[in-house]
């Protein structure tokens, strides 16, 4: 086995702060990811919500005419 010299190594194509901005890159943009999937959990949430106040407030509908009805024939 021979000693590799300094220049038969395979030279380093990124450096230390190339490496530094990746990382702070991709770190950046799990942060971003992680609240827009945040941000679509609540918008989904709020859906539902809405849905079912929607039902509620159909059924009262429903009850007050079927109500209405009964007064009617009375």
């Amino acid at each position: 086995m021979t000693k590799r010299s300094a220049r038969d190594q395979p030279k380093n194509d990124i450096s230390d702060n190339e490496v530094a901005e990746l990382i702070a890159k991709a770190k950046a943009r799990a942060a971003q990811e992680k609240l827009a999937e945040e941000r679509a959990t609540k918008i989904r949430a709020n859906v539902e919500k809405q849905r079912v106040a929607d039902v509620i407030a159909e059924q009262k509908q429903e009850d007050l005419e079927r109500k209405a009805q009964e007064v009617k024939q009375e």
